[in-house]
């Protein structure tokens, strides 16, 4: 039987940040507490197609914000994918955000087989978080990391950079709250403004002033190096690690290994087959309550379709892509397949007869590289 991923998506939050454009929306308990059985029965439902195929070996529960859950709340979703699915849990993520989650939730969560905790953060500085509509304060989130670190589960954190005001400085000061309060993963984003946000319209009125492309580049670099030395390594374009603390469930999207996607709008990929749900609740608790999986197919991959897509998101990580692996599961030789394209940009590349990825002094024009080869 072959490992999978399960994703279970909490659209809810206490407030929406202005940058956001997930399918979320504000926390009510009502609704909570009806999307929570819908979540159930979906999990029921899916296990008449995988249980019998699939070993679950990674659990990430993200959205929105799993923490406005109650501990009962998510404690009866776990329950019910434990009991339908077939498991054996290497890893169990769950996302909080350092205003909805407490010390005793972080118990509540140990007690379930959570084994990792990733705190939406994305800056420590107060004025920064408050323009982009985040609810916590430093304080809150410092404490949150030290919850999480002294129950014994691996804390991760998020940093956005290119934020309004941001400074090199506030990269050193997260930093430094990272290496002394015994976080051991970063995941370390540019700010994307998505159409619909409320950055995006403010952007679009000339009312929000954001650092330009080269200072936040500066900004990755800063962050980059920092992490690096204190003891982290990048192991993708934006996660950095202690040793041995990769994130097993995000991994899964990067090789290509499958993974199924529960609630609201969660994707999913399954051999060849990308599916989605609907990120309509209404069009979603209607297919659930009639007994049917929500899912729609997005795209049915052909063999050059998975092949660029394996070497599209395996090229994102500093150990880049497996050719043996690749060589194997599509029954060519990738040396020779994509030999003329290969030299096109060979002196960005560091390649063997097992690995192929891009040097480190490249990532940064990653996009470009890869474009040569999958195009």
């Amino acid at each position: 039987m072959e490992n999978i991923g399960v994703y279970i998506h909490i659209p809810f939050c206490l407030s929406r940040c202005y940058y956001c454009d997930f399918a979320s929306s504000i926390a009510n308990q009502e609704q909570i507490d009806r999307y929570v059985e819908a979540v159930v029965k979906e999990i029921k439902l899916l296990a008449t197609q995988i249980k019998y195929h699939y070993i679950v070996d990674t659990v990430y529960i993200g959205g929105g914000t799993p923490s406005v859950l109650s501990a009962k709340q998510l404690g009866r979703i776990v329950f019910n994918l434990r009991k339908s699915l077939k498991c054996d849990i290497r890893e169990f993520t769950v996302e909080v955000n350092p205003c909805s989650v407490d010390r005793t939730k972080i118990t509540a969560y140990k007690r379930m087989g959570v084994t990792r905790v990733s705190i939406g953060v994305q800056t420590f500085n107060p004025e920064v978080a408050k323009a982009i509509g985040r609810k916590h304060t430093p304080e809150q989130a410092v404490q949150a990391t030290k919850w999480v670190v002294e129950s014994g589960l691996d804390c991760s954190v998020d940093a956005m950079l290119g934020l309004p005001n941001q400074s090199i400085e506030d990269v050193d000061e997260f930093v430094d709250i990272v290496q002394a309060n015994g976080v051991t993963h970063v995941s370390a984003y540019m700010l994307k403004l998505e159409e619909g946000t409320a950055m995006y319209k403010a952007k679009q009125q000339g009312k929000l002033e954001l650092p330009d492309e080269d200072a936040t580049c500066d900004m990755y670099d800063r962050i980059k190096s920092r992490l690096e030395d204190i003891g982290f390594h990048r192991y993708e374009v934006s996660n950095f690690c202690r040793e041995n603390k990769e994130s097993r469930h995000n991994l899964k999207y990067w090789q290509c290994k499958p993974y199924v996607g529960v609630g609201l709008a969660a994707h999913s990929l399954i051999g060849n087959r990308r599916l989605y749900n609907p990120s309509d609740f209404d069009e979603y608790y209607t297919k659930i309550d009639q007994g049917k999986l929500a899912q729609r197919l997005e795209q049915k991959l052909s063999i050059e379709d998975m092949m660029s897509e394996r070497i599209m998101l395996g090229l994102r990580m500093d150990n880049g892509m497996d050719i043996v692996g690749f060589n194997s599961d599509f029954d060519v030789d990738f040396l020779d397949t994509y030999r003329q394209k290969l030299q096109k940009v060979q002196q960005y590349l560091n390649i063997s007869k097992e690995r192929v990825s891009i040097k480190q002094e490249y990532m940064g024009v990653m996009n470009v590289i890869i474009s040569e080869l999958i195009f």
